[in-house]
C-alpha cells in the first residue's frame, strides 16, 4: 500500500473513477448544488492551488487508487484548527483510512493546529473516524450540528 500526496492537478485526471464513485456516494440525494463536475474543480484547484494551506492525498493498493482526502487549514472564525472536508474508500481495509488520517494528524502539527475537524459522509464513516481518532489520540468531541440544504421551491 502506498500512499501519495497530489501536487500536479493534471493528475487528478487519472482519478476521475474514484471521485465518480465517491461523488455517488455523497449524493444519495441528488442534490444539484454539488455535482461531479464541480467536485473535480475542486479537487483540481486545491492540488493546484492549496500550496501549503490545502492538501490532497490518494492511497493506492496494488496500483490501484482505492481512497482519497482533502484537507485545509481552517480560515477564520476558526483558529488552531484543520479541516478534513472529504476521505472516502473504496475497500474494507482500516489501514486506508489510518494512513490518510495519520497525514492529517501530520498536516495539523506541521501548522501547529490542535484541533482537528472532519466531516463523515454517512454513519459507517463515521464510526471508523471516532476509532481512528481514538487510535491517534484525539479527544474527540461530537458537536450535535446537523447539516441540512434547503432548495427554495417557486412553485
Amino acid at each position: 500500500m502506498e500512499i501519495l500526496k497530489i501536487n500536479n492537478p493534471l493528475y487528478v485526471g487519472t482519478i476521475g473513477p474514484l471521485i465518480q464513485k465517491y461523488h455517488e456516494k455523497v449524493n444519495v440525494h441528488k442534490l444539484a448544488c454539488v455535482s461531479y463536475e464541480t467536485l473535480y474543480s475542486y479537487i483540481s484547484q486545491t492540488v493546484q492551488f492549496g500550496k501549503e494551506m490545502a492538501e490532497f492525498w490518494v492511497v493506492f493498493k496494488e496500483n490501484e487508487p482505492v481512497g482519497f482526502a482533502l484537507w485545509r487549514v481552517m480560515g477564520l472564525p476558526y483558529q488552531g484548527a484543520v479541516y478534513c472536508e472529504h476521505l472516502f474508500k473504496t475497500v474494507k481495509d482500516h489501514e486506508v483510512t489510518l494512513k490518510l488520517g495519520q497525514e492529517f494528524i501530520e498536516f495539523g502539527k506541521r501548522h501547529q493546529a490542535p484541533y482537528y475537524i472532519f466531516d463523515a459522509i454517512n454513519e459507517i464513516i463515521a464510526k471508523v473516524l471516532r476509532k481512528l481518532a481514538l487510535e491517534m489520540s484525539l479527544d474527540l468531541i461530537e458537536t450535535g450540528q446537523t447539516n441540512f440544504v434547503g432548495r427554495l421551491n417557486n412553485g
